[in-house]
């Protein structure tokens, strides 16, 4: 969502794992992997409240039975500074490096022209042309994020801009067809309500 999130958490590490398989009652379903890790650095060297941080990130993705795979690998770098001497304001940027390689594997797809009264017959000829194939890229993405955290209540506000230098993206030979520029505007926060209190009675209360 934003590489100024790097390093935005409470203690020395964090690591994360998500798995989403998607519609998987209808049809082919969507399977998507993600596994990431981040590590402060230099704490020693930097005023308690302010924080740098790495990050690395790794996402698979599959659809169409196959048909089209995609593998990401991320490095991200962040840093927070202390806007005072408590650290309860901070703002903080970063930014990462993305190399992406996507697949299309035509053996496991069927087009109009294999229909026949018998079903799809995938071993007619397609009828397309696609002379080169997608090739992997590298991407940049980068942001900024503004935190509050007074001990007890927190809140966030970022923005971020991913794949910042247009890649290209194209089964042909053109220059034509990129990644558009995404822009991301997020926040969150976490409020205090209350303590629920436990009272403990030595003696048996009155009936």
């Amino acid at each position: 969502m934003n590489p100024a999130l790097t390093g935005n958490f409470e203690g020395l590490q964090r690591m994360a794992a998500n798995y989403r398989k998607q519609w998987w009652q209808v049809g082919s379903p969507y399977n998507t992997g993600t596994i990431s890790f981040e590590q402060k650095l230099f704490k020693e060297k930097i005023e308690d409240e302010s924080r740098f941080a790495i990050g690395g990130m790794f996402l698979t993705d599959e659809s169409l039975a196959g048909g089209f795979r995609s593998t990401t690998g991320s490095l991200s770098a962040g840093y927070h500074q202390s806007l005072d001497r408590l650290g309860v304001h901070s703002i903080g940027t970063g930014i990462m490096g993305t190399f992406s390689n996507r697949i299309v594997d035509f053996n496991r797809l069927t087009f109009g022209t294999q229909f026949t009264s018998g079903g799809f017959d995938p071993s007619l000829p397609s009828g397309e042309y696609f002379p080169m194939g997608l090739k992997p890229y590298f991407d940049v993405n980068a942001g900024m994020v503004y935190s509050y955290n007074d001990g007890e209540n927190s809140m966030y506000l970022g923005s971020s801009v991913y794949h910042a230098g247009k890649p290209r993206f194209s089964l042909f030979q053109d220059s034509v067809s990129r990644i558009p520029r995404r822009y991301t505007i997020h926040g969150g926060a976490n409020f205090y309500l209350g303590r629920n209190t436990y009272h403990h009675y030595s003696n048996p209360l009155p009936k």
